[in-house]
């Protein structure tokens, strides 16, 4: 036998046990399972990343980044025994008791679910072998090719396997229950060291869920906690004031960061969108954007609660802030073509501004992203806007969130082939140290979708503290 033919057959082989464990895992690969007071549907999936999934309808989805590989587990909630889920809504350590019990019944199951799918891949491909190459030597030779990427999947699945992927979940469903089935912030900092009682957490939740649907409870921050809340490019739209004043409510919000670009042209003609701004009903932060003119600023300036930062600082909730205007303005074609190096200025005077201060800043806010470099290692955390989509970076210390457009980029937002979403976060702080704990991503479907989705990220462990001030301003 040749060589090319050798290797023709080897990879005939291969392909043989990978198409057959395949189907194997698709057909058998699944496992009914009791995990604490819910039935739950396990099923393994092929897939380019891996991970997991828990659906519980009709609320929604939550996804996880267990762990990395060809496989993802997909669990389904079936059935919730209402009488045990009733029993631990009105007891109030039944949720922290039931930890231990979910770990041992997760275990069992996904033990179960992983032999399951390993004797079901190895038949299919036997059975696969057989039809194709009616040889048993290479119907060995393919079982031989399973056994090994089965063990290699372990293996990868094994190594990238992140138990504290629960703590930073992306939720995807009703708004209102979402906050809930993520747990607060604080929660999510100081109680969630130990896996089982994450586990026992979080099937509570979702018991909760099930169990009070006609009054779905939300996040309440504690006296640890201070939420404020990340907008960005409006651009006019009042369903993007609709989603501030929504979530203002929901999630217990106790101020506002406005990165700019509340218009298109700050016109006069303008004045009743920023007027709609009255029914925020907490204090509100807001930058000039490059859309926004000085009758722009001038009009944010007569509304109660709202405070207007240019090279200046206040305090929201506790918590320092400092704020530049960014230096063009998008209609006048005079200033449209300003320099990148005009923006950077911007965000150098910023960082003096900051260094000069008497008392820690411990939040800076830009329009501009490249205004932010210069603030690396100055603050803790920058908020940007102006890309109308999301980013994040660290450096020097300092965490740079970049936020998409609450106002789903205006009419702009309407002619790409999807509608640009409606994107702000939600920021909370511990109330003694001022420190950024954790955010939550708000996304909602742009025109035509009804879609929201909730993903939850802690801060980075690189990311600093307030610097002191400068003590020779």
């Amino acid at each position: 036998m040749t060589a090319a033919r050798r290797t023709g057959l080897a990879a005939a082989c291969l392909a043989v046990a990978v198409a057959g464990a395949t189907v194997g895992i698709l057909v058998a690969g699944h496992e009914d399972a009791r995990v604490g007071p819910v039935e739950v549907r396990f099923q393994l999936q092929p897939s380019l990343s891996g991970g997991s999934q828990l659906q519980v309808p009709p609320l929604g989805s939550m996804e996880f980044a267990t762990h990395r590989g060809p496989l993802a587990v997909d669990a389904s909630v079936v059935e919730l025994r209402a009488d045990v889920a009733r029993n631990l809504a009105e007891d109030p350590g039944g949720f922290a008791t039931v930890g231990a019990r979910v770990g041992t019944d997760l275990h069992r199951a996904l033990l179960h679910l992983a032999l399951r799918a390993a004797a079901a891949a190895l038949v299919a491909c036997a059975l696969l072998a057989l039809l194709v190459f009616r040889s048993l030597r290479r119907t060995a030779l393919c079982l031989g090719l399973c056994v090994a990427t089965l063990l290699a999947t372990a293996a990868v699945s094994a190594a990238t396997w992140r138990p504290a992927s629960v703590r930073e979940p992306r939720y995807t469903g009703l708004l209102a229950s979402a906050p809930t089935a993520i747990g607060s912030a604080e929660q999510i900092i100081t109680n969630f060291s130990q896996y089982r009682l994450a586990l026992g957490q979080l099937v509570g939740n979702v018991v909760q869920l099930y169990d009070v649907t006609s009054t779905l409870p939300t996040y309440r921050p504690n006296g640890s906690t201070i939420a404020l809340l990340h907008i960005s490019d409006l651009h006019l739209n009042p369903a993007g004031t609709d989603l501030v004043t929504s979530l203002v409510t929901q999630f217990h919000i106790s101020g506002v960061i406005d990165s700019g670009d509340l218009t298109d042209h700050g016109s006069v003609a303008e004045q009743p969108f920023i007027d709609d701004l009255r029914r925020i009903q907490v204090p509100y932060v807001v930058i000039r954007g490059n859309h926004d003119s000085a009758t722009t600023v001038d009009e944010l300036r007569h509304l109660p609660n709202v405070t207007v930062l240019d090279r200046s600082a206040t305090t929201l909730a506790g918590i320092r802030i400092a704020g530049i205007a960014d230096p063009r303005f998008t209609p006048d074609k005079t200033t449209r073509t300003a320099p990148a190096d005009a923006v950077v200025a911007s965000g150098q005077q910023l960082a003096d501004f900051i260094r000069a201060q008497s008392a820690p800043v411990g939040v800076a806010v830009v329009h501009d992203p490249l205004a932010a470099a210069p603030l690396d290692g100055v603050v803790p955390l920058v908020l940007a806007g102006h890309r109308h989509h999301r980013e994040q970076q660290v450096a020097n210390g300092t965490l740079t969130l970049v936020e998409g457009s609450t106002g789903g980029a205006g009419l702009r937002g309407l002619e790409g082939e999807k509608p640009t979403p409606l994107e702000c976060s939600v920021l909370y702080f511990d109330s003694e140290s001022h420190q950024l704990q954790a955010w939550d991503e708000v996304t909602v479907g742009g025109l035509g979708s009804s879609s929201v989705t909730v993903e939850r990220h802690l801060r980075p462990a690189s990311v600093g503290t307030a610097p002191s001030p400068s003590a020779t301003p």
